[in-house]
């Protein structure tokens, strides 16, 4: 067995990692010492392939540097040695990727795993660009972030991007799904591609406002909430921006 204490996860993730807390609290030492060698592996192979599908949206560098331990299996025992803190990288790195989605799912609201991947790298892109210019950042909004996605999933359904309806519709959908809201929509924008997959679906998206001058104008304007959705049909993506003051 092995047995694999705090300060040996702050050396395998990153003593700076916002989620070496989580991961401590959770007790996983405790969960891999009682684990042996060969289960190890599977585990951390099962949590990788569960963490990479929660991340559709980008795949991680670090868990794609770390190489397939099941390669190893057949050396001695001193192999494993040398490699289990590796392992333990694998295996803390993949539960991140997964506690972080799932974090996440629950902030996106009624969503799937992809679909919040995407949502947050449009969140993050839109307030790293906003952060050049000295601009706050928008905070996010449960009830912005319904309409743009529904917004999103419609046009998808329809093939057409449009921004019909504004602000009528998206107001009528908040109002729908969250009736004591009195949250109002002020601000739009819309994007879709075809035939292409970028890396980062989320930022794709945010680079084509920013070449865009009445997009760009809209992610500078001095909002102070945010929502962003996305949706997806046969190939077609499209995504919205919601802005409130």
């Amino acid at each position: 067995m092995c047995v694999i204490g705090a300060q040996t996860l702050k050396a395998s993730l990153g003593s700076d990692n916002p989620f070496l807390e989580i991961i401590i609290n959770l007790r996983l030492p405790k969960i891999v010492s009682n684990i042996g060698r060969p289960s190890l592996c599977q585990v951390a192979q099962s949590v990788e392939r569960r963490a990479v599908n929660a991340n559709v949206a980008g795949s991680s560098p670090a868990l794609a540097a770390i190489p397939f331990c099941s390669k190893l299996w057949h050396h001695k025992l001193n192999i494993f040695e040398f490699v289990e803190v590796l392992m333990v990288r694998r295996i803390v790195l993949g539960l991140a990727l997964f506690l972080q989605s799932t974090v996440l799912l629950a902030d996106c609201y009624k969503t799937d795993i992809g679909t919040c991947g995407v949502e947050k790298s449009m969140l993050e892109a839109t307030n790293a660009f906003r952060a050049q210019y000295g601009l706050p950042a928008l905070q996010y909004k449960k009830e912005l972030n319904w309409a743009a996605r529904k917004w999103s999933e419609s046009m998808a359904a329809t093939g057409r991007l449009s921004h019909d309806g504004f602000p009528t519709l998206r107001n009528q959908t908040i109002i729908l799904e969250f009736p004591a809201s009195n949250q109002k929509v002020h601000g739009e924008n819309v994007a879709y591609f075809q035939g292409y997959k970028p890396p980062d679906f989320g930022r794709f998206f945010v680079d084509m406002w920013i070449k865009s001058g009445p997009h760009r104008q809209n992610m500078l304007r001095n909002f102070r909430f945010i929502g962003v959705g996305y949706g997806r049909n046969n190939g077609q993506h499209y995504a919205t921006q919601l802005f409130a003051w």
